[in-house]
């Protein structure tokens, strides 16, 4: 095909610098250049004034940009998840680093001849696509939940939108209880079939409509690699994915976090910088919020004296209510803002509703997962990322650099990195997770061959279900609910545990096994079990990890017997002490096996707030560990 003149002239102006004068992103300055080289051809006699002005005069931009719409709607290539989040980060970054508008940005990603180099790991991915696509991965009953829209010219010529929405209102005036829930795409389709000829029986015909059955329930999944925060793998949802950019469950979605807060908005600032360890202790009793409402446990039963670790084990929710109490809201509240959360309500004018009722996340439900919007898979599996990074927080990371078409750097997308609690802190958090898995709410997400620290969390009703995992290598947060918030019946409670469980085996196939690194400021000591006191004659002991700052230096004061009445054998065989510590240099610590006790149970007190069950409690009468010392009970032992 021939080049006109004005066309020459625009690729001619493009060598100077080609993305500055690239006819597709920044067809203003290549007008500018174009008119450049005409002027120079002219004054050297190459064309003449008429054809110079003709060449100006054509509009040669209006026939790229319909070319390059063209390319671009006819692409048949239907992107991954992992690929519609890398296109909005890196259309993001064009404007935000580099100052390209949409149009430019958009354009120089498809077109532009850029050179990205992404943080996904193929093989990792692969797993999960190959799991996710699992019939024998999900609950038998599987129902579809219709997407539907639909634009039509009306007699009149006007173009009129229809929505899944307006459908639902349509049936529910025959049926209330109509929902958007079918159990197969065909019963689903009558519905369409019907709705869509009461619009079009008045002579309007259609423009465009999208019908799309999402299999129920859903489920999404994002693996990071916590040292370097390189996201390796997300999928955001099960089922055929049939287009580009579509409902990303890891990224897009909002879902309450349930239990999983409970480690970043309230244990995280207690033991960090409120002066509390894994052996301060709480009441667990009946409990009120401060508007009178109850908080309950999921077992709707009480334990009395219980420990931070065995609250954290078995999801206790009196004990973070009263937790958070003590740490205050704002201050959790601030934490979850270091901890990269981005969905947050501040009380703002930004956190405004409809009805003109300014929200925030600053109470006492937030320790139970009770916020205003909601969180994402990925933010939430970097904040665990973060505690697995030694107390290290960085943001998600789905690509290293771009390159354009010469080769040059255009971003260098480096790793922001920022400390949001201690190293001690972190290890701490850490040992107390790992009895979950081993002991405690977790126990289906147990690896034949790695150390597992995570949390469970379920919300009101079992409406979202979670587990928020690590190893000493990877970082995997799983969901599982309806898309449109239906309550997850009995027979599907479970099987995001087993998902989780099945991808992190094969990822960690071949990986050399290793336990958590202890740092240098954390050390073991002997204290009372109900106090968390040094203990004196009398005391049931236990042995916990602290952080060296935090250790105590009181005597308990509640279990000293007088010297008449007490008599001070010393045996070394005592039986009231006890190891209350997951000693991450052996592997052997006594657990439950692979089964899961009925797993999260439903976790919600009646202000509308929830949290995960303790149901999972399998360690018997005694909740304070899995082994015996030998001590005496007047001893302080230093590990």
């Amino acid at each position: 095909m021939d080049l006109n003149l004005s066309e020459c002239a625009t690729l001619a102006g493009i060598t100077q610098n080609p993305t500055k004068f690239n006819p597709i992103i920044n067809p203003d300055s290549n007008r500018k250049r174009r008119k450049e080289v005409l002027q120079h051809m002219l004054d050297q006699n190459y064309i003449t004034q008429d054809q110079y002005d003709e060449a100006l005069a054509d509009d040669v931009y209006s026939r790229i940009q319909a070319a390059q719409e063209k390319n671009s709607s006819t692409e048949n290539t239907v992107y991954t998840y992992f690929e519609d989040e890398l296109t909005d980060q890196i259309i993001n970054d064009l404007m935000n680093i580099k100052g390209y508008t949409k149009k430019q940005a958009t354009n120089l990603l498809y077109s532009g001849g850029l050179k990205v180099y992404t943080t996904q790991d193929s093989k990792i991915q692969n797993i999960l696509d190959e799991e996710y696509a699992d019939p024998s991965n999900y609950p038998d009953t599987v129902q579809y939940e219709l997407d539907y829209a639909l634009t039509v010219t009306d007699p009149d010529g006007n173009q009129v939108n229809y929505s899944k929405e307006m459908l639902q209102l349509y049936f529910q005036n025959e049926d209330p209880d109509f929902d958007l829930l079918f159990d197969s795409p065909e019963d689903g389709q009558t519905y369409v079939d019907k709705y869509k000829a009461s619009i079009l029986a008045n002579g309007s015909k259609v423009l465009a409509e999208r019908v799309n059955f999402a299999p129920q329930p859903q489920s999404s999944m994002s693996v990071i690699d916590q040292h370097t925060g390189y996201v390796k793998a997300l999928i955001g949802g099960r089922g055929e994915k049939t287009a580009s950019l579509t409902l990303n469950r890891a990224t897009d979605t909002t879902r309450q976090p349930g239990s999983t807060f409970k480690i970043v908005s309230t244990y995280a600032p207690a033991l960090n910088e409120k002066g509390m360890t894994l052996a301060t202790t709480f009441e667990d009793e009946p409990y009120e919020y401060p508007d009178g409402s109850p908080v309950n446990n999921a077992t709707r039963s009480y334990n009395g004296t219980t420990t931070i670790r065995t609250a954290i084990q078995n999801s206790i929710n009196v004990v973070a209510v009263k937790c958070l109490e003590k740490v205050t809201p704002d201050l959790g509240l601030k934490y979850l803002d270091n901890f990269g959360f981005t969905t947050l309500a501040h009380g703002t004018e930004a956190d405004k509703d409809a009805n003109g009722n300014v929200w925030s996340d600053a109470n006492l439900a937030t320790a139970l997962g009770g916020i205003t919007r909601g969180v994402t898979n990925v933010e939430l599996c970097a904040s665990y990322a973060a505690i697995a990074n030694g107390g290290n927080y960085i943001k998600p990371i789905y690509y290293t650099k771009i390159l354009d078409h010469n080769g040059n750097v255009l971003i260098e997308n480096t790793a922001a990195e920022r400390s949001v609690i201690k190293e001690s802190t972190a290890f701490l958090l850490t040992s107390a997770m790992e009895d979950v898995v081993k002991q405690g709410t977790g126990t289906a997400c147990q690896l034949d061959n790695m150390p597992v620290a995570g949390k469970t969390g379920t919300t009101e009703a079992y409406n979202d279900l979670w587990f928020v995992g690590y190893t000493p290598y990877y970082t995997c947060a799983v969901w599982s609910g309806y898309d449109n918030n239906e309550k997850l019946p009995d027979y599907a409670r479970n099987f995001h545990k087993a998902l989780w469980k099945k991808v992190m085996t094969r990822i960690h196939e071949g990986l050399p096994s290793k336990e958590f690194e202890k740092p240098a400021s954390v050390e073991k000591l002997s204290v009372c079990e109900e106090t968390g006191l040094l203990p004196r004659a009398g005391c049931p002991v236990i042995t916990e990890y602290f952080d060296v700052g935090t250790m105590p230096t009181e005597y308990c004061d509640q279990h000293f017997y007088d010297s008449d009445d007490y008599d001070y054998n010393y045996d070394t065989d005592s039986s009231d002490q006890t190891d209350n510590t997951t000693d991450t240099d052996n592997s052997e610590s006594s657990d439950n096996g692979d089964t899961d006790n009925s797993g999260d149970s439903n976790n919600t007190d009646d202000n509308g707030n929830s949290g995960d069950d303790g149901t999972d409690n399998t360690g018997g009468n005694d909740d304070n560990g899995n082994g015996n010392e030998d001590d005496s009970s007047y001893q302080v032992d230093y590990y």
